[in-house]
């Protein structure tokens, strides 16, 4: 256990688990979900992967657990989402770990900070484990579309109050009744209301990735109980149908609920781990390494240079990525690409979505109602590409773009 601190000078609490009689096969960070923590909560999930040989890392995001910062307040998900790309980059960084294979493990609200890693770093993942993730909040747990709007407008000025109406999720989501109890005498779990901000971002977030699941292309195990009713098991069927990864697997566990790895009777644990171990050993045979340490992003950087008629900065290439070569298989993984690539015919950059982390998917259609709320968004970023269009002076000379920052 030892603390670290973010670029906002808030002390975040890190915790680890490693394999004391046998080599590590492997690396699992852990993302936790809404209002939880690593420590107690997660505990189990870290000694029973480090009894099967992978060395876990956790870390409590800002405002949750042993974390400082106001409880349970997620000004922005990205934030969320770079504070753990740090710790992690850290890491692996380590001389005894730089060969080692790597892994995501999201719970929750932390399988949507999982694939949030991911898409902020391609190819730097062996795969992802997400148990019940948030690619959708459940009807269940969302209060009425109208009161949606409500409060979409009160958290620009009073973000920190914590008035959403939710039901208990605590009893919703954990079916064992003693330790569902041990999750509420546990100190460091939040049980509170969420605060405005807070219930926009996961409302964004989700939303968000609802539309992009076909742009999952990690190879990834999604876990979810047939009877959960905090997130939709139906999104995580469609997450598997529609992700372009050619390594994918699921398994929906008749009559569980949400907290398949901490709220259902023993039997029921051991039977997930049991999957999640053995599709972590199929990926990390005893002796394994890491891939060759060649990087999506590198990769998608020297083809935009190589397509572009103009000259092209590396920040702006790095830029492009989200819509660069979207076909494109990590090499590491898969050892091949597949020929495809849709390199942009002119320079455009993502500004206030990439500030976001959750870049738009025009040609994916809406298909929730709720999205309307996120259509100041949408105008936001349509107007700033707008300004970034060639312009012409008087003579009719073409003149360089401005790019906003």
């Amino acid at each position: 256990q030892e603390f670290i601190y973010n670029s906002r000078g808030t002390r975040l609490f890190t915790c680890r688990w490693i394999p004391l009689r046998q080599d590590v096969k492997g690396l699992v960070f852990l993302c936790h979900g809404y209002g939880m923590e690593c420590s107690r909560f997660m505990k189990g999930t870290g000694q029973r992967l480090s009894r099967a040989g992978y060395a876990v890392f956790g870390i409590d995001y800002e405002g949750h657990g042993r974390s400082e910062g106001r409880r349970c307040y997620i000004r922005s998900f990205d934030d969320l989402v770079d504070d753990c790309i740090v710790f992690f980059k850290n890491v692996r960084e380590w001389p005894e770990y730089r060969r080692k294979p790597c892994f995501l493990y999201g719970e929750s609200m932390g399988g949507a900070v999982a694939l949030l890693v991911q898409k902020k770093t391609p190819g730097e993942w062996n795969g992802a484990i997400l148990v019940a993730p948030m690619c959708k909040i459940s009807k269940n747990m969302k209060p009425h579309p109208l009161l949606i709007r409500v409060l979409v407008k009160l958290a620009r000025t009073i973000p920190t109050w914590k008035v959403v109406p939710i039901k208990d999720v605590i009893g919703q989501a954990f079916k064992d009744p003693v330790k569902r109890e041990e999750i509420r005498d546990n100190p460091y779990v939040y049980q509170g209301r969420p605060r405005l901000r807070t219930a926009v971002e996961m409302l964004y977030t989700s939303l968000n990735l609802e539309c992009q699941l076909h742009e999952v292309k990690l190879p990834f195990l999604v876990l979810h109980g047939e009877n959960d009713v905090v997130t939709d098991p139906a999104i995580s069927q469609e997450l598997y149908d529609s992700a372009g990864s050619l390594d994918k697997a699921i398994k929906i566990y008749p009559g569980m609920w949400h907290g398949l790895t901490s709220g259902e009777p023993d039997e029921n644990i051991d039977m997930v781990f049991e999957d999640i171990v053995t599709w972590l050993d199929m990926r990390c045979p005893p002796g394994s390494l890491a891939a060759s340490p060649i990087r999506f992003s590198d990769i998608q950087t020297r083809r935009a240079m190589l397509a572009c008629s103009s000259p092209l900065r590396l920040e702006d290439a790095h830029t492009r990525q989200p819509g660069m070569v979207g076909s494109l298989r990590h090499r590491h993984l898969t050892g091949q690409t597949n020929g495809a690539s849709s390199v942009p015919a002119s320079p455009m950059r993502l500004f206030d979505f990439r500030k976001r982390g959750l870049a738009s998917s025009p040609s994916v259609p809406a298909r929730d109602s709720e999205l309307k709320c996120l259509r100041w968004m949408d105008h936001k970023g349509s107007d700033s590409c707008a300004r970034g269009a060639a312009r012409h002076d008087n003579a009719g000379h073409r003149l360089p773009p401005v790019m906003i920052r």
